[in-house]
């Protein structure tokens, strides 16, 4: 497939990120990369460049304008990416805008109606993208550009999307790329080159498609059912490829359903042998599958084995409910299947380690009673602790998108800016803001919207006291007791938060968040924003739309890290006693449990203080027996002071990452807390006596 004598032109490749508050999607542009390599790859003459930032990309559009323009198309860049669209065909009607991604809508009309709308893509090319594009770039060879003369003639290509010259919807058929392991790499290619040493994460794909049909997810239409794989001779190039040139200490894989399958056990160990000759990545994040719990553990213990912490054993759920993983087409592991999970998780001699969940609120089907006892069952049950609750989102090219499924569960949603999707960018010599809409359901047909407020403010302190244990201490206590950590955080919720004048706070600045700026329709956001041009500043300064559960995690522990202690006290003998289990030494027991955690956890503002505190019980042989002691056994004769510090490098670290001031700072801040394992970011607990 293709021509090789082809006269020399170039082709951009743009997967943009935005830049208002700090850089937004942060790795590499992976789905470009694979399609551009398999270009240069079929088209040796041509010259091909990708991008990511906004600036380098309006320089060179205008410096050196291009043949052909591929934009990447997510929902967290679409609009974006179609104001660039719109400049370039403003600036040369001839270059040709090409468009791919998942950011597409399911249904024949709607994809009609979106082209028409925006008019400045020539065409779409849906599903994978590789011999589309290439095609795509024969066909206007052979046309020698002309793209009017093209559509008169209606080519129908595999995977290709377009308005014919007449307003006529043109459609290839659904293609796919059969054998993965063919496509060309690009980071051999040495396409994201300068991207690597800018720092950006790199990305990887081992196994493309998902045998799972989950509604809300654009990956669930079951063309992108058959699975293709890469070789593990191929994997380790590219991964070894990154280990050496980038400068980024995290990785992702793009997989779907790593650890599920068997060849991700090769993976694991090629992931190891990395990190033993590079000690690279610190990080490495992906989506885990959604069988063989055995298969899992197995990977995350070859990967940890080397550097403990790197991989966070996990399983997501979505929901726990049968009912409702029929209305959404999803299919789980039963909680007695997962409890190989829990039984590692607590008998694993690492103290590094992170066992997650994602649940998503208010999906159809569920209701507040049934998203309760999906909380329990991963807290109580399973004991995860690291739990993302997602707002469910309506993505364009998922079934839960279709006028079908939104009129069936009465699906209320409204708009509001995506979170760290804006900025000012250059259009030439123009400065324009450009923002993305998401669009999120707030309630269905059996989720009210009070409950909605309800299950998020219980979600806000799931993360402030379950993620990355930072009470372990007294959780693991009370669990002894068979008390759910649910009923003690609903418990603070309810009796105990109303009356903090402080916390109340943090509470009703949550509920403004999660309430204020957020429209009935797409079109009263745009005129929020456009009839006033200030708006846009006010949100890149973070006044307006900021991520109100990460401002409100970090801000909990900042600010009022005194009511956090205090309040979860007051919960715990509370419900000590409403199950007759109080006694004065639980008492002191809970009080000093809770005074430990909070000199050893993070304490942003204190960062190179030496703490310490005087206790009561042996904290020391607690922690050999992962805390799961009754409290007269470790009493002691005489009381014992520790101090707590955090290593010279953790300092540097944490210094590191929560650089810059003002709005960066708290930004960066709420990222600490939302994607680095805290649990390796303790301070160091030394016997002063």
């Amino acid at each position: 497939m293709g021509n090789n004598m082809v006269d020399d032109f170039r082709i951009y490749f743009a997967d943009l990120t935005h830049t208002g508050q700090g850089l937004n999607a942060d790795t590499l542009p992976l789905g470009a990369g694979l399609i551009a390599a398999y270009v240069k790859q079929c088209y040796k003459n041509i010259e091909v460049k990708l991008y990511k930032l906004p600036g380098e990309f309006n320089k060179d559009i205008n410096n050196a304008p291009p043949r052909v323009v591929c934009f990447s198309n997510y929902a967290w860049n679409e609009r974006l990416s179609l104001e660039y669209a719109k400049y370039i065909k403003r600036q040369n009607e001839s270059t040709v805008v090409v468009f791919g991604g998942p950011n597409f809508p399911l249904e024949r009309e709607k994809r009609r109606e979106y082209l028409l709308k925006y008019s400045q893509i020539d065409f779409f090319i849906k599903w994978d993208g590789e011999f589309a594009t290439v095609s795509l770039i024969e066909k206007l060879l052979e046309y020698n550009f002309a793209v009017n003369k093209l559509k008169n003639d209606r080519p129908i290509n595999d995977n290709l999307c377009y308005i014919d010259n007449k307003g006529n919807y043109i459609e290839g058929l659904d293609g796919r790329v059969s054998n993965i392991n063919d496509m060309p790499s690009p980071y051999i290619y040495g396409l994201f080159d300068e991207l690597l040493r800018a720092g950006f994460i790199p990305l990887f794909e081992t196994t493309r498609g998902c045998p799972y049909g989950c509604t809300f997810c654009n990956d669930g239409h079951s063309h992108r059912s058959k699975l293709s794989r890469r070789s593990i001779d191929n994997i380790r190039k590219d991964i070894e490829y990154a280990a050496k040139n980038g400068t980024s200490r995290t990785m992702f894989l793009s997989d779907l359903n790593f650890g599920m399958y068997k060849e991700d056990i090769e993976t694991s160990k090629l992931l190891a042998d990395i990190i033993k000759k590079y000690d690279w990545p610190d990080r490495f994040e992906t989506s885990t599958g959604k069988a063989h719990p055995l298969r899992l553990i197995e990977s995350n213990e070859i990967i940890n084995s080397v550097k403990p912490g790197v991989f966070k054993l996990g399983y997501s759920f979505q929901s726990t409910n049968q009912d409702v993983l029929k209305h959404i087409k999803r299919r789980n592991l039963s909680l007695d299947n997962l409890q190989d999970m829990t039984t590692y998780f607590q008998g694993n001699e690492s103290k590094d380690l992170e066992f997650f969940t994602e649940l998503i609120l208010a999906l159809p089907g569920d209701t507040p009673d049934r998203f309760m006892q999906s909380l329990r069952d991963v807290t109580d049950v399973l004991l995860t602790n690291n739990i993302d609750v997602h707002q469910l989102t309506l993505l364009k090219g998922s079934a839960m998108d279709t006028d079908q499924q939104r009129k069936l569960y009465s699906l209320k949603s409204k708009f509001r800016v995506f979170v760290g999707c804006l900025g000012k960018y250059k259009f030439g010599s123009d400065t324009k803001g450009v923002f993305e809409i998401e669009e999120v359901v707030l309630s269905n047909e059996t989720f009210p919207y009070k409950d909605y407020v309800e299950a998020r403010i219980l979600h806000l302190l799931i993360k402030i006291y379950v993620d990355h244990n930072p009470f372990i201490e007294v959780m693991t206590f009370i669990r002894m007791k068979n008390i759910s950590i649910i009923d003690v955080l609903v418990e603070l919720r309810d009796s105990f938060i109303p009356y903090d004048k402080n916390f109340i706070q943090l509470i009703e600045s949550f509920k403004r968040g999660m309430s204020e700026n957020i429209f009935d329709t797409k079109i009263d956001l745009i005129s929020f924003l456009e009839l006033d041009g200030n708006k846009i500043d006010k949100y890149i300064a973070g006044e307006y739309g900021l991520n109100e559960l990460l401002i409100h995690r970090s801000d909990a522990f900042i600010t009022y890290s005194e009511s956090v202690h205090n309040l979860l006290y007051k919960s715990i003998i509370s419900i000590l006693k409403k199950n007759a289990l109080y006694s004065k030494l639980y008492d002191q027991y809970v009080f000093e449990c809770i005074e430990f955690s909070k000199l050893k956890k993070i304490d942003i503002n204190n960062i190179f203080k030496v703490k310490k505190g005087t206790f009561s019980f042996d904290f020391t042989i607690s922690e050999k027996k992962n805390y799961k002691v009754e409290p007269h056994s470790i009493v002691m004769s005489k009381k014992r002071t520790y101090s707590f510090t955090h290593t010279d490098s953790d300092k540097k670290k944490i210094a590191t990452i929560v650089g810059g001031d003002g709005n960066t700072r708290a930004k960066n801040i709420g990222k600490l807390y939302q994607r680095y394992n805290l649990i390796k970011l303790n301070r160091k607990v030394e016997s002063i006596n």
